[in-house]
């Protein structure tokens, strides 16, 4: 299924300042050796994820898909969030025009099929809010990456709405009761219990997955620099496996216990 086009007019990152500046994309992608990294970048609105945002993350992606030097694609927030959700002004800008919402819906719900049936590994980098929108863009990837700061809820059901997004196929696949219990709450899980939930597959403590060293040139200096000096050693510092009294639930030891 192609995506069509846009009017040249419309242009759509933790990220150094003046890429948040750039031309103030709505989605920047970067090609980094075999990896794809797209970067939200809405950080002065918490990273909703508009009409245009929409339609140009599933751009890249089916990009990626058919590109044979991308071996895997990487996602993540700009500023201190990964994704509020999908910004409702755009609904309401629209009211006056069925077409208009109906277009803005199902660019998004055909971005959240694109991720669930992807043909390459993906991997979301999340740290902060990560919520109804948002949080569909992070719970189907391969890997979903969360730091003890990164928070997922469903609010939409809050307001008397169902959960969106691909969310009603998600929540009913956890286990136990636990998916109905998220539905009908939005009840706000934190860090280690977005893994226990199974909505996420690894936790990782913030300065693990950001740069700690920034140069004079705002760009990040990761160390080690490359990926060929990381040791095993180091790799164990960061993905520490968990103990079972600090869960309240085990994380399924089965990857079909995932999506079905």
């Amino acid at each position: 299924m192609g995506i069509s086009s846009i009017p040249s007019s419309i242009t759509m990152s933790p990220m150094p300042p003046e890429v948040l500046k750039r031309n103030r994309e709505v989605v920047i992608g970067e090609e980094i050796g075999r990896a794809r990294v797209l970067t939200i970048n809405r950080p002065n609105h918490l990273n909703f994820i508009s009409r245009e945002m929409a339609l140009m993350l599933g751009q890249k992606f089916e990009k990626y898909e058919k590109d044979d030097n991308a071996e895997f694609v990487i996602i993540k927030g700009a500023g201190r969030t990964f994704s509020a959700g999908r910004d409702l002004k755009m609904f309401y800008d629209g009211r006056n025009t069925r077409d208009s919402c109906l277009e803005a819906a199902y660019r998004m719900y055909w971005l959240n099929y694109h991720i669930h049936t992807y043909k390459k590994p993906h991997i979301a980098l999340v740290h902060g809010m990560s919520v109804g929108g948002g949080a569909s863009l992070m719970v189907p990837m391969k890997f979903s990456v969360v730091t003890e700061k990164a928070f997922c809820s469903t609010p939409e059901t809050s307001l008397g709405f169902h959960p969106d997004c691909g969310f009603s196929y998600m929540l009913s696949r956890l286990p136990g009761r636990l998916g109905e219990y998220l539905g009908l709450t939005g009840v706000k899980l934190k860090g280690k219990e977005v893994v226990a939930a199974g909505l996420a597959t690894h936790l990782v403590p913030s300065e693990g997955i950001r740069a700690t060293i920034i140069d004079k040139d705002k760009s990040p200096k990761w160390n080690p620099s490359t990926l060929d000096k990381v040791s095993d050693e180091q790799l164990d510092l960061i993905f520490k496996p968990f103990e079972d009294h600090n869960l309240e639930l085990q994380i399924p030891i089965k990857e079909e216990c995932r999506f079905e």
